[in-house]
């Protein structure tokens, strides 16, 4: 099986407020500026299908819910991640994947490129 390119981005994280009595904090830092944010809500059994976006990268931090991330690999094959609270995934420009929702979930999603200013911001497959 070919190496897959989504990552699951480890949090920076400050252990004075990690779990302090008001509860956690995480920071993700991204490599490239954010450049439009979207608020996801996907309800259970329900996916956003097979594509991948020519123009820009994708950050995805999941806020509610579990679910699983499907990445196509070179070779064909899936590999699967799953996802839920407090997971942030970095999906590269061009690859492809799709997401499941087991139970409903809500993320925010982050683009590098305003999805309007794109020629073609997403290929269905």
């Amino acid at each position: 099986m070919s190496q897959g390119k989504i990552t699951v981005i480890d949090p920076n994280i400050n252990k004075a407020t990690l779990n302090d009595e008001r509860g956690a904090m995480m920071s993700f830092v991204p490599n490239v500026p954010i450049k439009e944010f979207v608020y996801q809500k996907t309800r259970a059994g329900f996916n956003r299908g097979y594509h991948r976006h020519p123009e820009f990268d994708e950050y995805t931090l999941f806020t509610s819910g579990e679910g699983i991330y499907v990445e196509t690999l070179e070779d064909g094959s899936e590999r699967f991640i799953t996802v839920g609270p407090g997971v942030a995934l970095h999906i590269p420009q061009g690859t492809y994947h799709s997401f499941h929702a087991i139970t409903e979930m809500t993320a925010v999603t982050m683009l590098t490129k305003i999805w309007n200013d794109c020629d073609q911001p997403i290929i269905n497959e």
